[in-house]
């Protein structure tokens, strides 16, 4: 009886440690999964702003750029927006809004060879976003009208009407690309008759300055 039950101490004693070691280990767990969340737990600054790198409980860096540029813009600080702007295409430029916003700042300080090249990288960057590849291509048509660039202007508008035609979500106007298409028209045609104009009127000041020095 007595050989029966000699292990009956031992037995105990690991049905004591088990509970202990098992807490034990989950302790630990619980510690690491909590160090890993605060790690990754977005940062509230002394400005009292909550920032999270993936934007999703707080703002991201990406974001808060764009807002910085936004700010300036709206002062019409176009140096300080475009630098906002790049900042932001430097933390994503397979982003859109930021090659597009710039394009819009260089637009408004009167550059627009440097916002013709920020509005195309924006179009490669929006391929899957039809909302902003619609902006996208209105602003590069209307660029080409202020460029006096009348041709492109009715091939780029032409692309617009094609593409907000093709995607009803992108929310663009069709009729928009139709009633630019007639301006250009007119302007052409008023553009051609006064170039007409000027010539006589230069070979008729070439015939009078002929003839007084004839005199």
């Amino acid at each position: 009886m007595r050989a029966r039950w000699s292990c009956f101490p031992l037995l105990l004693a690991v049905l004591v440690m088990a509970p202990t070691a098992l807490a034990a280990g989950k302790d630990k767990a619980d510690k690491k999964a909590d160090k890993k969340e605060a790690a990754e737990a977005p940062s509230k600054s002394a400005d009292g702003v909550r920032r999270d790198p993936k934007g999703v409980t707080g703002i991201s860096p990406y974001a808060e750029a764009l807002n910085k540029g936004n700010a300036a813009y709206g002062t019409k600080d176009w140096d300080k927006a475009s630098e906002a702007y790049r900042e932001a295409i430097g933390l994503d430029d397979a982003k859109p809004e930021g090659h597009y916003l710039l394009g819009q700042a260089q637009l408004a300080a009167g550059k627009l060879d440097e916002a013709d090249k920020a509005w195309q990288a924006a179009l490669k960057a929006s391929s899957s976003h039809d909302g902003m590849q619609a902006k996208v291509l209105f602003v590069i048509a209307d660029l080409r009208e202020r460029q006096g660039k009348f041709d492109d202007a009715v091939t780029a508008w032409k692309a617009y009407g094609s593409f907000v035609s093709a995607h009803p979500k992108a929310n663009g106007y069709e009729a928009t690309a139709t009633d630019r298409d007639k301006v250009i028209g007119t302007r052409k045609e008023l553009a051609a008759k006064y170039g007409e104009v000027k010539k006589r009127i230069e070979t008729r000041q070439q015939e009078v300055q002929a003839q007084g020095q004839k005199k």
